[in-house]
C-alpha cells in the first residue's frame, strides 16, 4: 500500500521558485488540466497560430526549414486546425501551388470544401466505420470465424510450417486493425508493381530472376496499374500466394491488405458492403457532403496535372478500404471532432480506441488501431498525437488528434512534392502548435479555476493556482483549522489535481483526482518517478478515498463555482 501518494489528494504548498525547480513535474496520463472551452480566446494559442503562419508562409517562400527542405512550387495543400468546443476551425490555410495553375480538372481555387484522395487515412476511417456499426466485442476473435475461405485455407494448411504459411487461425480481427496481423504488406504483384520496384533499387543491384505472380491465383488481370484484384477470389489468392511477414502478433509490420481483409469481415458480420456501411454509419449522421468511398465529383477535386496524371479518378477496387476514400479539410474536422467527442461510439468505446496496442522500436511512436501515435514534443510530460498519414499517386494526407487538449488538424495535400511538404508542414504544426496548445490550456484553466474558494460557515479555505508544472496546484487546504497542503508541503511534497475522465451529464461536474509532485529519486531498472497511477483511489476513508475532488462550473463552463474535497467530506464555495 502507497499510502503517500494516495494520500497526494488534496493540493500542496506553493515554494519558491528555487524549490520549484527541484520537483519533478509528474501527472497522471491524460490531460493535466480541464480541456479547454475556448482555447481560441486565449493569448498563448492566438500567438502560436501566427507563429505557424509564419512559418509556413517562410518555409514555403524559401524553401528551408530546421526540419529539411521543400519545393511547395507544384504541391497545393489545405491545413485546419480545430477544437472540440468550438464550433468554427481555428485556423484554415489553403495553399493553390503556382505550378499547379494550368491544371486541366477540378477545382481552380482551393477551400475548405476542395475534395483530395486521403490515402491511407481511409484505413482510419474503415475502423471508424467498423466500430460505429458492430464495435470491438471480436476483436480478440480469430478472422476465420468471419471469412469462409479463410477458415478453408487455415483447414487445407493445418500443421504447415508457419514460416511458409499464414496461420490464418492465429490472426485476430484487432489484430488486423493495429499492424500486428503479420500479413504480407501488400498484393503479390503485377509486371507494372514489379517494374517499379526494380526501378527503385539502387544502381548495380540486381534484380531477382523469377516467375510471375500467374494471374489466375491473383486475378490481377483487372484493368489497373497497380494490379488490385476485382474480387475478394483475386485478394486471398494473392496474400496467400505470399509468406507471412511475420508471427501474428510478434510486433507492428505495415500491412495495406490487412484492411481489405478487415472490410471483408465486416460486411460479413452486418450483410452490408463497406460502401453501404461509410454512408450509413459516418456519412450521413456527421453531415458530410465532401466524403465518399469511391468516384468523388471530379468538378469539386484538387487534381494536379489532370484527371489522367494524377489519378484522381482511378478506383482501387478490393483495396479501397486500405486508400480509396476521398474527402475535404471541412469534412475532416467533422469526423475528427466527433471521434474526440464520442459522438458516434461511446466515451468508454473511444477511449479505448485511443490508445496504443503495440510499441515500435522508436519510444516516441506507437501503434493503434490503425493510429501512428506520436509523442508530442512538450518537454515537461507525456502528451500523444494519434496520426493517420496517407500517400497515394500524387496525394499526401495527415490527420492529427490531441486528445489532452480537446485539439485536431487535418492536413490534405495534391502535387508533385507530396510527402516531404506534408511531412515539413505538419512538423511545424506540431513543434509550434503542441507548446502553444499547452500554454492556452493553462491559461484558460488559471482564469477558470484558479482563485480562492471558502467552506460555509467557517474560516477553511481551498486555494488553486496554475504554473509551469502540470496540473492545478492548491497552494491552502484548511481542514477544521489545519492547513492539509502545508503539511503535505513539510514532507518535501506539493499535491495537484488532474481530470479523471468522469464529468457529469450535462458537463457541469468535473471529477479530479490529486497527485503528488515530489522531488525525484534516482532512477533504476524499476525504480522510477511518475508511478501516481499506482495510487489513484487507494486511501478510502468510509468508501471515499482522499485523492478525490469534484470542481463545480457555471453554465458555461468558463469559471468554477465550487470544489468538493469528497474524501476530507468538505466543499468550497469560490470567493
Amino acid at each position: 500500500m502507497q499510502l503517500p501518494n494516495a494520500v497526494s489528494l488534496s493540493l500542496s504548498l506553493l515554494l519558491a521558485k528555487s524549490a520549484l525547480a527541484e520537483y519533478h513535474p509528474c501527472a497522471l496520463i491524460g490531460p493535466d488540466v480541464p480541456i479547454p472551452k475556448a482555447v481560441s480566446s486565449t493569448s498563448a494559442f492566438k500567438d502560436g497560430i501566427v507563429s505557424i503562419e509564419k512559418a509556413i508562409a517562410d518555409a514555403i517562400s524559401t524553401g528551408v526549414t530546421s526540419y529539411g527542405d521543400m519545393d511547395a512550387s507544384s504541391t497545393s495543400f489545405s491545413l485546419e486546425i480545430y477544437s472540440i468546443n468550438e464550433e468554427e476551425p481555428l485556423f484554415t490555410y489553403h495553399y493553390d501551388a503556382p505550378g499547379l495553375a494550368n491544371s486541366t480538372d477540378g477545382v481552380k481555387k482551393i477551400d475548405s470544401d476542395s475534395i483530395y484522395r486521403l490515402a491511407s487515412i481511409s484505413k482510419m476511417l474503415t475502423v471508424y466505420t467498423f466500430l460505429a456499426a458492430v464495435g470491438d466485442v471480436s476483436f480478440n476473435e480469430p478472422i476465420t470465424k468471419y471469412i469462409p475461405e479463410l477458415a478453408e485455407y487455415a483447414a487445407q494448411h493445418a500443421g504447415a510450417d508457419e514460416i511458409d504459411f499464414i496461420d490464418w487461425d492465429s490472426i485476430t480481427v484487432g489484430s488486423l486493425t493495429s499492424q500486428l496481423s503479420g500479413i504480407p504488406a501488400q498484393l503479390a504483384g503485377s509486371p507494372d508493381t514489379d517494374a517499379m520496384i526494380k526501378a527503385g533499387l539502387p544502381p548495380g543491384v540486381p534484380f531477382p530472376v523469377y516467375e510471375p505472380v500467374p494471374e489466375n491465383i491473383t486475378d490481377a488481370g483487372c484493368p489497373n496499374s497497380y494490379g488490385v484484384p476485382c474480387d475478394r477470389a483475386g485478394v486471398f489468392g494473392s496474400i496467400n500466394f505470399q509468406h507471412p511477414g511475420l508471427a501474428p502478433s510478434w510486433g507492428p509490420s505495415y500491412s495495406n491488405m490487412a484492411f481489405a481483409v478487415l472490410a471483408y469481415a465486416l460486411e460479413a458480420m452486418t450483410n452490408s458492403t463497406l460502401s453501404e456501411l461509410l454512408t450509413s454509419e459516418v456519412i450521413d449522421p456527421l453531415g458530410l457532403k465532401s466524403t465518399y468511398y469511391s468516384n468523388a465529383p471530379l468538378n469539386q477535386g484538387v487534381v494536379p496535372h489532370g484527371a489522367n496524371i494524377s489519378q484522381y479518378t482511378l478506383e482501387i477496387l478490393s483495396a479501397a478500404a486500405t486508400g480509396g476514400f476521398y474527402s475535404s479539410t471541412n469534412d475532416m474536422r467533422k469526423i475528427g471532432k466527433a471521434i474526440l467527442n464520442s459522438t458516434l461510439l461511446s466515451s468508454a468505446q473511444t477511449n479505448r480506441w485511443l490508445k496504443p496496442l503495440t510499441f515500435t522500436a522508436n519510444d516516441g511512436i506507437l501503434v493503434g488501431a490503425p493510429w501512428e501515435i506520436y509523442k508530442a514534443p512538450l518537454p515537461e510530460r507525456s502528451v500523444w498525437m494519434y496520426t493517420k498519414g496517407g500517400d497515394l499517386t500524387f496525394y499526401s494526407t495527415k490527420i492529427s488528434l490531441i486528445p489532452d487538449f480537446g485539439i485536431g488538424f487535418t492536413y490534405l495535400s495534391a502535387g508533385d512534392d507530396t510527402g516531404a511538404v506534408r511531412d515539413i508542414i505538419t512538423d511545424i504544426v506540431a513543434a509550434i502548435g503542441a507548446p502553444a496548445f499547452e500554454k492556452a490550456a493553462k491559461e484558460e484553466a488559471a482564469n477558470v479555476y484558479a482563485g480562492t474558494y471558502q467552506r460555509e460557515g467557517s474560516n477553511d479555505t481551498f486555494t488553486i493556482a496554475v504554473d509551469a508544472n502540470p496540473g492545478l496546484l492548491v497552494t491552502k487546504f484548511l481542514v477544521n483549522g489545519t492547513d492539509v497542503a502545508a503539511g503535505f508541503g513539510a514532507i518535501g511534497s506539493q499535491i495537484r489535481l488532474n481530470p479523471s475522465g468522469l464529468v457529469s451529464k450535462g458537463g457541469a461536474r468535473i471529477g479530479l483526482r490529486s497527485v503528488l509532485t515530489r522531488k525525484p529519486v534516482p532512477e533504476g531498472a524499476f525504480v522510477s518517478n511518475c508511478v501516481d497511477w499506482f495510487s489513484v483511489g487507494g486511501t478510502p476513508i468510509g468508501g471515499v478515498s482522499l485523492d478525490e475532488f469534484v470542481v463545480k462550473v457555471n453554465a458555461d463552463g468558463t469559471r468554477a463555482v465550487e470544489i468538493e474535497a469528497r474524501g476530507w467530506r468538505a466543499a468550497y464555495s469560490r470567493v
